[in-house]
This record gives C-alpha cells, sequence and structure tokens, in this order.
C-alpha cells in the first residue's frame, strides 16, 4: 500500500529537533518520500521562512528546506543537521552511485569550508551505521553499465549494491572546473578528498552537520536527468537510516 502523504499533524515550532537541508526540489521531494508521516505547515513568521516541509522518522520531528540559516532561526530547537544532496566523485576512489559521508579524517574535519567538527554524538551513530552496513549491506543497489562489446551492441545494466565511504568533502563555487583541478584538490588535502560540491558553504558552523552526498558525476554535477534522481533518492535513503 502507498504511503499517505496527507499532512497528520500540526505541532509547533519548538517540537522540530533535526534540520534536513536540501538544496534542490530533487533532493527535496526524496527526502520529503523517506518521512514515516508528513506534519502540517505551520503558521508563517514575518522573522523567519515559509519554504520548508515537516515531518516525523522513527519519532524524530524533521524539517525539510534548502536555506539553513533561516531554518536554524526559524526553528530555534534544532540539535543538529543533515545535509542531503548529490555530488561529485573523485575517481579512482569509488563507483557512480556510492555514497560519501562527511568524517573526520587526518587534520580535517570531515567537510572543508564553513563547518566545524561535528559533535562526538553525530561520529557515534555513524560509526554505529558504518559498522552495519559492512556486516549486513547497504541494502540500496546501483545500475552500472557494463562496457560494450561492439559500437553497435546495447549497453548490458547490471545491479550491483551501493557502497558508503566516509571522509572529506570539498565545497566552493570554484571547486568545479576540470578532473585534473580535482586531483590537484586531492593532493593539496593529502590524499583524503572523496567528494566535491557547491552547496552546503551557507550550513551554520554552530550546529553540528553531517554531510551525506551520492555520487553522480565524476567530472561535474551536470550528469543525466535519471541520474541525479536516483542519486538524489539514494542519499536521502542514507539519512532516514542514519
Amino acid at each position: 500500500m502507498d504511503k499517505d502523504i496527507t499532512p497528520a499533524k500540526k505541532l509547533t515550532y519548538t517540537d522540530y529537533t533535526v534540520g534536513c537541508v536540501c538544496a534542490s526540489p530533487k533532493e527535496q521531494t526524496a527526502t520529503i518520500a523517506t518521512l514515516d508521516e508528513v506534519h502540517e505547515r505551520l503558521p508563517y513568521l514575518p522573522s523567519g521562512t515559509n519554504t520548508y516541509a515537516l515531518g516525523e522518522i522513527g519519532g524524530l520531528k524533521v524539517i525539510i528546506s534548502s536555506i539553513a540559516t533561516a531554518m536554524v532561526n526559524t526553528f530555534q530547537s534544532i540539535r543538529f543537521e543533515l545535509t542531503v544532496e548529490i555530488g561529485g566523485g573523485i575517481l579512482p576512489k569509488f563507483n557512480l552511485g556510492d555514497v560519501v559521508v562527511s568524517q573526520p579524517v587526518g587534520s580535517y574535519p570531515g567537510h572543508t569550508g564553513s563547518l566545524n567538527r561535528p559533535a562526538r554524538a553525530l561520529f557515534f551513530f555513524t560509526n554505529l551505521l558504518r559498522g552495519e552496513h559492512e556486516l549486513f549491506g547497504s541494502k540500496y543497489t546501483r545500475y552500472e553499465a557494463n562496457q560494450r562489446v561492439a559500437k553497435k551492441e546495447p549497453q548490458k545494466r547490471e545491479r550491483r549494491e551501493v557502497r558508503n565511504h566516509y571522509g572529506l568533502i570539498v565545497s566552493g563555487i570554484n571547486v568545479f572546473k576540470d578532473a585534473s583541478y580535482w586531483d590537484v584538490l586531492d593532493e593539496r588535502f593529502g590524499g583524503y578528498l572523496l567528494c566535491v560540491d557547491m552547496e552546503v558553504a551557507g550550513l551554520m558552523n554552530d550546529i553540528p552537520c553531517i554531510v551525506i552526498r551520492r555520487i553522480c558525476d565524476y567530472a561535474d554535477l551536470n550528469g543525466e536527468k535519471i541520474r541525479q534522481e536516483y542519486a538524489a533518492a539514494v542519499a536521502a535513503a542514507y539519512a532516514k537510516n542514519f
């Protein structure tokens, strides 16, 4: 039976403790679809923002928004944030469709730019989930095209399990130039770099945050539409699992 997405509850601004930042409509839609229950929108506050969706996952009250600072100002009981989006990966460290989660490595806090090292409690849950996936698998799948035997022969697509990777993610508007520039970045960060994106720089420094990215392309974020939508869905599934 399909999930009923009719708003079921109307709570208050202080009831919501988990923020989920999704920059694009694809990511917002995918994340809303993971909610166990959808809540009614709250009365508009002149000092806040009305661009959000509300719901519940595993008993936690969740806000989904594209604007991190406005969300934190409006929902002042937020205890931690997840940013759930697609990103570009560094070859040859993993495959298209894999998930990258920010985690401290070496002297780096897990995400460069504007974020501080996340709270110890978030590390605990990340490591717990990491161990479960290593033991039992991620339960997510991706489709990977095999090489053509002949030019006119269509590619065959094989179903494979999504792998989760933990380490350094870099954000910045000037990051996306070409794949060779990414290699320079990786060397600059001691070979720890896994993923690049442009979206997370606006997140708050004073709220513990975990960055979740699903790799939709290697050289840029202009991958095919279907790949981006599927990437957003898998990143959202990881966030719900977390």
